[in-house]
């Protein structure tokens, strides 16, 4: 039975604010899940498009002119069923359209980018030894510059090129690069024969990597070894690269002092046995905490949430903007440590999209930020707090 899907695309008008049925190549049908980010062809084929998997229905009537999927974007969902749900709910109650709810879920540089391209269709035209030598395309860019839009335009009409939509990723993943050696005592005599009289930095190479099994580039770079001395001894067989996935942490340069639980007041023991209680009975409920500056409200909220991370559950902490002070991740971060993600405005797009990651990869179980934190993909949410909720 042919494998159909729903995607809602990215086209933000009354008429697409709705799933489109398209067609699961076979290769794709073990990898596609709701949630996931997909290319597709949209209007007349050439444009291609970016949409998210809503459903994947399990009853299929295959339609021959359904369309295909192009290809996935990523390898998990990247909205769970929660926020499929929420985007449903705002939709209906801000008359915005769901893909624009969809979008706003996610960090910026997880929204598409399209590229424009040219695509020679007919092989044996003259154009092809003029633009097209190399390969069948041509960005739009580039024929821009090369002056030639208009004549592109004529050969359009007649059939000769083609212009092509495509989808062009921007989550860049940032890698730190590796060197692994490849040399034990045995075989670093037998490099040092491979190596030419007077090249001193081959030789000061092998010794390093003699004396490391593994380093980064910038190891090697800082003690005066060119690239091109890196790549020369892969060439030879004396090391390998490896890219190491790292994430752009906004507080890498900070040291949280590790702090522990205070001793609460009366009052604050009755504010967290009541939401514990709550929780404990899985009962929808609203806490309002009333209390001057320096009362206490903070050391409820850590309570509370480390009673929560106890039971496997995770938190989201809600901070006006002006309100979310280095103080203020301080204490998060003092006290849960690596389990805590900030999101907010003041970050960088990278950094936005590496604290994304590790919420979205149950690296990090406390969120704290602004309004937009509260579409942090967690899952098993025990609390949400709103700090400052007057404003």
């Amino acid at each position: 039975m042919p494998f159909l899907a729903e995607v809602i695309v990215d086209v933000p008008t009354m008429q697409t604010d709705q799933p489109f049925t398209y067609f699961v190549p076979t290769a794709l049908q073990d990898v596609i899940e709701v949630g996931m980010r997909v290319e597709v062809p949209f209007g007349d084929g050439n444009r291609h498009i970016q949409g998210f998997v809503t459903a994947l229905p399990e009853q299929n009537t295959y339609n021959q002119s359904l369309k295909a999927i192009v290809r996935v974007l990523d390898l998990a969902p990247v909205l769970n069923e929660e926020l499929l749900q929420l985007a449903d709910y705002m939709k209906e109650t801000t008359y915005a359209f769901k893909i624009t709810c969809l979008q706003t879920m996610l960090p910026s540089v997880m929204k598409a980018e399209y590229q424009k391209k040219i695509r020679l269709k007919d092989l044996t035209h003259p154009i092809k030894e003029q633009y097209f030598q190399t390969t069948d395309e041509l960005d739009w860019q580039t024929a821009e510059e090369l002056g030639i839009l208009n004549q592109l335009k004529k050969l359009r009409a007649e059939n000769i090129v083609e212009l092509q939509y495509l989808v062009k990723n921007k989550n860049k993943v940032k890698t730190i690069r590796y060197v692994h050696s490849l040399l034990s005592e045995k075989t670093q005599a037998a490099a040092q024969a491979q190596i030419r009289k007077g090249a001193k930095r081959q030789e000061q190479l092998v010794e390093l990597l003699a004396a490391n099994e593994r380093q980064t580039v910038a190891f090697y770079t800082e003690r005066g070894i060119a690239t091109s001395v890196l790549n020369q001894g892969a060439a030879n067989g004396w090391l390998e690269f490896e890219e190491v996935e790292a994430y752009r942490d906004p507080y890498q340069h900070r040291t949280f002092e590790t702090t522990t639980s205070l001793a609460l007041n009366p009052e604050q023991q009755t504010a967290v046995h009541a939401i514990l209680q709550a929780e404990a009975t899985q009962r929808s409920d609203v806490f309002l905490l009333e209390g001057i500056t320096g009362s206490g409200k903070t050391e409820v909220y850590l309570q509370t949430i480390a009673s929560l991370l106890e039971k496997n559950k995770t938190a989201i902490m809600l901070v006006p903007e002006i309100a979310l002070t280095p103080q203020m991740v301080e204490r998060f971060k003092s006290r849960f440590g690596e389990a805590v993600a900030v999101l907010h405005s003041g970050l960088s797009q990278g950094e936005k999209y590496d604290e994304w990651r590790k919420i979205e990869r149950d690296e990090a179980q406390v969120v704290v930020g602004a309004r937009s934190a509260i579409f942090a993909p967690l899952k098993n949410i025990g609390v949400i707090i709103i700090d400052e909720e007057h404003e």
